[in-house]
């Protein structure tokens, strides 16, 4: 099926318009045939139509090409164009326009594939249809075609105006000629009806005055008129008419009258308001006015005025009073505070006031229909279940007739909210008893039941709250207590509420409040509870007894006065049970004396402790000065042997050179080596006792300018091995830069030494913030530290099993043999020592065979 044309928006003004024009179903027409042979011509297609859409229809005014006069207007492709179109439809293809592909002219004769058309638009905006060119295969219109064929439109659009304009002039002359006619036959029964008409104008009620072409004199007048403008008709017939009547200058009539004469168009008008003076008075009447012009039957000419004037001035005095009346109640139901509905009989809501509107959210004087009650969904305040719409007042009244009072309503407002209103509807019966209108008045009390709906929450809350808390709460008078939670009765040894609600004398008796020291009986009016009544603030412990069990029990009783306008209406008490409290008091000072003896003894302790510290303080300083003093001797005696044995080698194989057998030469080589790698050791032993032992002195260290000054002492190996470094920006930490400096490079030094000879070191360091809980799950960490630096130093060398883990950060442990790799071991043992000197941590993974990355956490200070 083909898509349906839309409907324009204005469519039912648009067909009237188009029936105005009286040109639907008229014969051809030449100049109409001419336009659509020349827009065939210009746009070269063998089809063009006039095409106007009508209700169910689009009928042809002209065609060329095609034999049939109209189609349904379902399948048209003008009526795609009609809502406010003013250019051209241009459908260049329409087997692949969704719109068309199914239509009928489309997949039958004639078989459209292009059309074009130009819309045909009246003077007021109005799409009649279009001037259309069709061709059977696809095209395109080139921009003077597609101006051409607007041209055209226009043209046939100005045709259709004048076909108008000649039909109204018809019917026009055709109407002055049957009005002459009816002229020439009123003059010929004038004369035979003279008689009954003077009959007739001295007895009609109606005010009636003929006056003729000079001066506008009166000559005659009927007693009706005579009344109506305070004169006698004798008082006017034969004097003009502002010399009869003078008051009437200046109030135009005259000049109308004299306009009629030179016209000889009638004048009509109603509820005209003209000043008269009556009994000697200026008074206003109304009158219903007309002004026929008499001609004479000799010359054609206008010989005189026939004057009709009805006296409407009850009507409009009454008309207006009831405007103001009615002005006066509108403003009167804009203005009060209550929202105001008015329906008819059968259920039209005819008037909704402005706060009715506010109450429901809801339009009432744009949408005025009974269906609105089904739409706000009304409900029952208490059950919440929905009204049946016989159920609501409005509709009970109108129905029934009923007077409904104070029904209470629950709404789902037009805007989505709910809302609550108390409902008055009355009925309006008319003269025979049927109601005429129902008028209902709605409060909107949505605040009042929010407040209530908040209370009884609140309500409950406090119970809630009161339920929850252990301690006993009373609330109430000298007459009982009428608020208690559970607690209180479990204190008291109640089970019910109603139990606690008697004379406080009665309570006090049976729970017998006592002085927690001494034992004796409290005097009602001396307890707690009745002395904040009187208006005291008091707290007090008093022994009490369980009425069931006969169970004594301590209770802190804090007992307010509750007042209203500075009235004392109620008291309010909390009884917190102490017993273990006072008896844990007891405890504490019985065992006070024990600890004071067990403080001085704890005191004696102490002091023999902190001797002890202090003298093995004294030790550990004595023990670093002497591992400083080993370090010392380490540094210069340990290497002055290691040197000579170097030095007496090297002349051993200069003066012997041609003495030594290859035997003698690899023992001195290995003796070298020995001592090389004895020379190594010693040194890692030294850096690793300085990291040890070392005082340290904490800054700010830049982390960048240490790999800066670590690369400018690498510069010749990394230059040698080809060395590839990759530095993200580093961060600034609190440290020691020489052992940072350490750190760093002894990382840096085991990343380019465990790179394969074969391959090029690839070295990449970068740095981010982590949380203290984003740690790997094997390192610790520190409590008070929430935040750390990971500094990660990543390379491509041979990496390792991480199974090793635990054994590469200790001294002397290595994985590789000396021949693989050099190095003595003690490396990666400094650098997780300078790591824990600053409070940090080291830490490694690595994939065996594809390198290693070293991930070290400084804290965030």
């Amino acid at each position: 099926m083909p898509v349906n044309p839309q409907t324009a928006s204005n469519e039912q003004e648009r067909i009237n318009r188009l029936l105005q024009y009286n040109i639907l179903d008229s014969m051809p027409e030449r100049a109409y045939d001419d336009i659509t042979k020349l827009a065939t011509f210009i746009c070269d297609t063998p089809i063009a139509l006039i095409s106007l859409v009508d209700k169910d229809r689009q009928w042809f005014k002209s065609r060329q090409g095609l034999g049939v006069s109209q189609t349904p207007r379902q399948a048209s492709f003008c009526a795609h164009n009609l809502d406010g179109a003013t250019d051209l439809l241009v459908i260049e293809d329409a087997r692949m326009d969704d719109r068309f592909a199914q239509n009928p002219l489309v997949n039958g004769e004639p078989n459209i594939v292009f059309y074009a058309g130009a819309p045909l638009v009246t003077a007021d905006g109005f799409v009649l249809g279009s001037l259309c060119v069709i061709d059977k295969k696809p095209r395109q219109l080139s921009g003077d075609q597609q101006h051409a064929l607007l041209a055209l439109g226009r043209q046939v659009m100005n045709l259709i105006e004048l076909h108008q304009a000649n039909q109204q002039l018809a019917e026009s002359n055709k109407k002055r000629l049957e009005e002459a006619e009816q002229e020439r036959r009123g003059r010929i029964d004038f004369s035979q009806s003279e008689a009954t008409l003077l009959s007739f104008f001295e007895q009609s009620p109606i005010g009636i005055a003929l006056l003729d072409d000079q001066e506008l004199s009166f000559r005659m007048a009927n007693p009706f008129y005579g009344s109506l403008v305070g004169r006698t008709p004798e008082q006017l017939v034969g004097l003009p008419l502002l010399e009869a009547l003078p008051e009437l200058k200046g109030q135009g009539f005259d000049e109308l009258l004299k306009e009629v004469l030179r016209t000889g168009i009638p004048y009509v008008a109603r509820e005209v308001a003209c000043n008269l003076i009556k009994d000697g008075n200026l008074e206003t009447i109304y009158v219903d006015l007309a002004y026929q012009p008499r001609q004479n039957s000799s010359t054609g000419l206008v010989s005189g005025i026939l004057v009709v004037a009805t006296d409407v001035t009850l009507q409009v005095l009454s008309q207006r009073k009831l405007q103001s009346d009615q002005k006066r109640l509108e403003t009167i139901l804009r203005e009060v505070p209550v929202g105001i509905l008015i329906a008819d009989a059968k259920g039209q809501l005819i008037y909704g006031n402005p706060p009715v509107e506010q109450i429901f959210r809801h339009p009432f004087r744009e949408s005025k229909d009974m269906d609105a009650y089904e739409r706000w969904q009304l409900f029952d305040p208490e059950t919440n279940e929905p009204f049946p719409l016989e159920s609501m007042p409005m509709v009970r009244t109108l129905l029934k007739g009923e007077t409904v009072v104070g029904a209470e309503m629950k709404l789902l407002r037009g805007d989505g909210t709910w809302g609550y209103a108390t409902v008055n509807s009355v009925p309006v019966f008319d003269a025979s008893g049927n109601v005429e209108i129902g008028v209902a008045a709605f409060i909107d009390i949505t605040n009042h039941k929010l407040a209530e709906e908040q209370l009884r929450k609140n309500e409950e809350l406090l119970r809630t709250m009161i339920e929850s808390i252990s301690d006993g709460i009373y609330v109430g008078g000298l007459e009982g207590i009428t608020l208690a939670n559970q607690a209180a009765l479990d204190q008291l040894g109640f089970s019910t509420r109603e139990e606690l609600n008697r004379n406080i004398a009665i309570l006090a008796d049976e729970i017998q409040t006592r002085n927690w020291k001494t034992g004796e009986l409290i005097p009602v009016e001396r307890q707690a509870f009745a002395r904040a009544l009187g208006g005291e603030h008091v707290t007090e412990d008093v022994l009490v007894r369980h009425r069931l069990t006969g169970q004594q029990h301590v209770v802190r009783c804090a007992a307010s006065p509750v007042v209203i306008e500075g009235n004392t209406i109620a008291a309010i008490a909390i009884n917190t049970d102490v017993t273990v409290q006072r008896n844990a008091e007891e405890a504490l000072r019985q065992s006070h004396q024990q600890y004071q003896q067990l403080s001085m003894h704890l005191e004696k302790m102490v002091d023999e402790r902190t001797h002890e510290l202090t003298i093995a303080n004294q030790d550990l300083v004595r023990s670093n000065e002497n591992l400083q003093q080993f370090a010392y001797v380490a540094s210069h005696d340990l290497q002055e042997p290691l040197r000579k044995i170097q030095a007496f080698s090297s002349m051993l194989t200069r003066d012997l050179q041609d003495q030594l057998t290859d035997r003698s030469r690899d023992y001195i080589r290995r003796i070298n080596n020995a001592g090389a790698r004895m020379s190594e050791l010693i040194n890692d032993l030294l850096a690793f006792s300085r990291v040890s032992t070392r005082q340290q002195h904490h800054g700010l260290v830049s982390l960048d300018a240490v790999i800066a000054d670590i690369l400018v002492n690498f510069d010749l190996l990394i230059e040698q091995r080809g060395v590839q470094i990759l530095i993200n920006e580093l961060p600034v930490v609190q440290g020691d830069q020489m052992q940072l400096s350490q750190l760093f490079e002894n990382l840096l030094s085991n990343a380019i030494k465990f790179t394969p000879p074969d391959r090029v070191p690839k070295i990449s360091i970068s740095s981010e913030v982590i949380s203290s809980g984003q740690l790997p799950a094997l390192i610790p960490g520190h409590a008070a530290v929430k935040a750390y630096h990971q500094i990660s130093v990543t390379d491509e060398g041979i990496g390792f099993d991480t199974k090793y883990l635990d054994r590469i950060f200790q001294v002397f442990q290595r994985l590789h043999g000396k021949g693989e790799y050099p190095g003595t071991g003690v490396g990666l043992a400094i650098c997780k020592r300078v790591v824990e000197n600053h409070r940090g941590e080291l830490y490694a993974s690595s994939t065996l065979g594809k390198g290693a990355t070293f991930f070290v956490y400084l804290p965030i200070e």
